[in-house]
């Protein structure tokens, strides 16, 4: 909220000519006003002003008074922070995916609230999160919108001009102009790399039955819910780039080229094509996911039988064990019946606790990890296709518009892409 409100420029223009026309009021006499109402509600906008446009919202919320909290709850506050860090650590290595970049920061304020709370100088934690510049400069906020990570650790630590020093500050604005720079220079290479797997999706999709061919009706199954992920994940990296572009460009005030603008639009009609594909084929889809919550649901429900047989074999039941197969038969009851939103938040939970007490061994859980990934990418894959291929963004980009047109206009073979520009 502190990055937006402080990105907002027009809402910060209108507050302050909104405060200059209060000023002014005292000074004239054509209204027929209170002297007192009028300064109980100035001193209501002056403390709104503190809280709200200061950016110090994130740092109040620190600074809240709590109770006492025990030497267990640090200890538990600490590993759930090293260990949600460690997770979203390695799934930025090895994924675009701006969900995920988002999510990176909830380990960070976590830490933030931990050396907060507790007084604790981590400066190891401190490095770790800070080395993330080089790989991820910016965390896309909302809109143009983008938070640098490295200026959120400066400004919400006291002590991190302990462990920053001129070195470690410049090294990140090189790697930022770095990383745009690279990133510009790879764009029409990446952009013909996405074509090719729009492209062989489509065709792919366009022959998708799961009936067809000689394979059985699971084999079936299973290539169409492929197809459902290999479309989100090439719309969301597409999204990504395209995003991270161009709010880069504005972030640092850097222009940008007419070639990158014209690669920026490619990639928008891609996002577009794939959106359009989702729906020409949603008949497919939609009969195809039933069918496969149903056999995610049954494969769940044949592996927590095969636990729960492990766990019963023994006749002397420990408090742990109680909690584990309690856990695996919430689980089992949640399965039978529709896979909705909570039901999948209470497996989840349920699944966490079996993997505490040391129930599942890692091929289980890794199972258990994608089926329910699937499970949520089935379920949600119309909402999510909405998210991936939203390109409302180039609404604070629309001044790249007229070195759009004035290329179609020179180009009018170009024309025809014209409604994936304004779809």
């Amino acid at each position: 909220l502190d990055e937006i409100i402080e990105n907002s420029h027009l809402l910060n223009e209108h507050w302050t000519l909104y405060r200059s026309i209060l000023r002014s009021v005292h000074k004239s006499e054509q209204f027929n006003f209170e002297e007192k109402k009028l300064r109980t509600f100035e001193r209501l906008l002056s403390a709104l002003e503190i809280e709200l446009f200061d950016g110090h919202i994130f740092q109040n919320c620190m600074k809240q008074k709590l109770p006492q909290l025990s030497n267990g709850f640090q200890t538990e506050l600490s590993y759930a922070t090293a260990n949600l860090l460690s997770t979203y650590d390695a799934a930025t290595a090895s994924s675009k995916d701006e969900e995920i970049q988002l999510a990176l920061l909830s380990p960070v304020t976590l830490f933030i609230f931990h050396s907060s709370i507790f007084h604790v100088q981590d400066r190891k934690t401190f490095r770790q999160i800070w080395d993330l510049h080089k790989r991820i400069p910016f965390i896309q906020v909302a809109g143009p919108v983008m938070l640098p990570l490295t200026s959120f650790l400066k400004r919400s630590l006291p002590f991190s001009g302990k462990f920053v020093d001129k070195k470690m500050d410049a090294a990140v604005v090189t790697s930022r102009q770095g990383f745009l720079q690279n990133t510009t220079q790879n764009l029409l290479k990446d952009v013909e790399t996405y074509k090719s797997q729009v492209s062989a999706w489509c065709s792919e999709v366009v022959d998708s039955s799961v009936s067809s061919g000689s394979g059985t009706v699971q084999a079936g199954l299973e290539k169409v819910c492929g197809l459902i992920i290999n479309g989100l994940v090439i719309a969301k990296n597409v999204s990504s780039l395209v995003t991270m572009i161009m709010n880069m460009h504005y972030t640092l005030s850097k222009p940008i080229t007419k070639n990158s603008v014209l690669c920026c639009i490619e990639l928008i009609q891609l996002l577009k094509t794939i959106e359009c594909m989702f729906h020409e084929k949603e008949e497919v889809f939609a009969m195809t996911s039933s069918h496969l919550i149903q056999q995610f649901s049954l494969k769940i429900l044949n592996c927590i039988d095969t636990l729960k047989k492990k766990l019963t074999q023994d006749k002397r039941y420990s408090d742990s064990s109680l909690d584990i197969i309690a856990s695996f038969n919430l689980i089992a009851h949640c399965m039978n019946g529709c896979c909705n939103g909570p039901r999948k938040t209470i497996c989840k939970l349920a699944i966490e606790v079996a993997r505490q007490g040391k129930a599942l061994n890692s091929d289980d859980n890794m199972m258990f990890v994608n089926i329910f990934r699937r499970i949520e990418v089935v379920t949600e894959y119309q909402s999510k296709v909405r998210a991936a291929c939203d390109t409302s963004f180039v609404y604070w980009h629309r001044s790249i518009a007229p070195v759009y047109f004035s290329h179609v206009f020179n180009n009018p073979t170009l024309a025809p892409n014209l409604q994936y520009f304004f779809a």
